[in-house]
């Protein structure tokens, strides 16, 4: 199939009232972590998936599932305290002296969108039965503000996905992501997504997916730069502006240790591209110039899925929001 032109901006929706998310989210000043910003903002979030910290200042639950291969038990891995960091004494003492594995991600929202490992797809996984595998648990320590942690090394194989993923947009409707990611774990392999996709876990057609894809692909050749770079994975194109290829000197490649990306999705359809260093705000946005692709979004085609997709690359993640 031929890739798909990538859309670009047109006007979004007024904001509706915000929807509950997590139980105290949306406490005043003092709830400050991302998902309270976003639900300040009226644009709660429909997932969080961290194994760092908690996303909610209010959140006092499990981060993820660990699996050891000694004796095949799991545990959980938790925050000790409300708004609070993984507890890593717990994962480091449960793998001791054995491997282990992250089995499933928990999703901090009330709606339970927990990520356990893909059953695979079209695409046939490492797994048994052509499903994906675990990221290894002790692969990527982390020090977060000070709080020794651990993130999730995605290698080729690993992939974790929700199917019918609750409370998440749809067809055409808005949708925001963002994720916490490195430089220092990329390829131009396809693809490292996190985003929606099709329950079908397959490709439906061009524009059916909605997610952010960070790596140093160029799928429309002509690149300006080796990247890495923060790209909108619409199925079928990695699209760094609406014609295709990153055309600006000044945005060759995004090389920092940790790298926050957003995607914003309006009504129709994706706005713009967002690379930024930590949490610095200094990176100059990619944006797409206008036009449109009528093809851009097909209702029939709903996306459902949410995912951590594996394809061919090394990376890194920390945290991730719908």
């Amino acid at each position: 199939m031929s890739p798909a032109p990538c859309p670009g901006p047109a006007p979004g929706p007024p904001a509706g009232p915000a929807r509950p998310g997590r139980p105290g989210a949306h406490r005043a000043a003092d709830a400050s972590l991302p998902c309270d910003i976003y639900a300040a903002g009226g644009t709660p979030c429909v997932t969080a998936h961290s194994t760092t910290r908690a996303l909610f200042a209010s959140y006092d639950g499990p981060l993820c599932q660990t699996q050891r291969s000694s004796d095949h038990s799991y545990r959980d891995i938790a925050v000790p305290g409300a708004g609070g960091y993984a507890d890593a004494a717990s994962q480091v003492s449960f793998c001791a002296g054995t491997s282990s594995t992250i089995t499933k991600i928990y999703d901090q929202t009330t709606e339970h969108n927990d990520l356990p490992i893909s059953w695979g797809g079209f695409w046939k996984g490492p797994g048994p039965g052509g499903s994906d595998i675990g990221a290894d648990a002790m692969a990527l320590p982390v020090a977060a503000a000070g709080h020794q942690v651990s993130g999730v090394k995605v290698e080729q194989g690993v992939g974790y996905r929700i199917d019918h993923a609750k409370g998440v947009a749809t067809g055409s409707k808005p949708e925001g992501i963002y994720m916490v990611t490195s430089s220092d774990y990329t390829n131009q392999w396809c693809c490292f997504d996190y985003g929606s996709g099709e329950n079908s876990h397959t490709d439906t057609g061009n524009a059916t997916m909605n997610a952010i894809y960070w790596g140093n692909a160029c799928w429309f050749n002509g690149c300006t730069g080796n990247g890495p770079w923060v790209e909108a994975d619409l199925e079928n194109g990695m699209c760094h502006t609406n014609t295709g290829s990153n055309k600006d000197p000044n945005n060759t490649g995004v090389h920092y240790p940790f790298v926050s990306a957003w995607l914003k999705h309006r009504r129709r359809p994706p706005t713009a591209v967002e690379p930024q260093r930590g949490r610095h705000r200094h990176q100059r946005p990619v944006r797409p110039v206008p036009g449109r692709d009528r093809r851009s979004h097909r209702e029939r085609h709903p996306r459902r899925t949410v995912d951590l997709q594996r394809g061919m690359q090394p990376a890194m993640v920390t945290e991730l929001t719908l």
